[in-house]
């Protein structure tokens, strides 16, 4: 409610149950925490002068907060009694954890390993029995450079524009 009455926005985190999301600035918050303990105070003798909780809780606050309950402090699940976040069934078992290599038998974890890169092993494999894609297109400059085969014809021509009778 402090944020609230300051003129801020706040509400519940996602991720932790005690956490709050604000647009308030750090100084405003420390300002808060300062007031509350004004109200609430904590015993000195517990806080060293050297720990920063002391440093925080000597300087004065330049806002003074109102601790006094907003109605729209409390958002509307939690006034349904809804849960935030819901406890795990009693049945519920979390599954394994992940096995390296993705759970693949070891057999094939080494064919993988064995055949890894086998393609640009000695100059690319032999790919001659593949038809040369760019060939057929006719435009593969590589000539017989090319791991693909150029055999099948000739390149087609490409294709001449239709006239246009005017």
């Amino acid at each position: 409610s402090a944020l609230l009455h300051a003129g801020y926005r706040v509400s519940l985190s996602h991720a932790c149950k005690n956490a709050l999301k604000t647009d308030a600035p750090p100084a405003v918050l420390w300002d808060i925490m300062r007031c509350w303990v004004k109200i609430h105070p904590v015993k000195r003798e517990r806080l060293a002068e050297t720990t920063p909780a002391a440093r925080i809780l000597a300087v004065e606050p330049t806002l003074q907060a109102s601790f006094a309950l907003r109605e729209d402090a409390n958002p509307s699940s939690r006034k349904r009694g809804l849960k935030r976040f819901p406890e795990n069934p009693e049945a519920f078992c979390p599954k394994a954890r992940a096995r390296e290599g993705g759970g693949t038998p070891p057999s094939l974890q080494e064919k993988r390993r064995r055949l890894q890169g086998k393609r640009t092993e000695q100059g690319g494999g032999d790919l001659k029995h593949f038809p040369c894609k760019r060939f057929k297109e006719g435009s593969c400059s590589l000539g017989s450079g090319c791991r693909y085969s150029h055999e099948g014809g000739s390149p087609s021509a490409p294709p001449t524009p239709p006239l246009n009778d005017a």
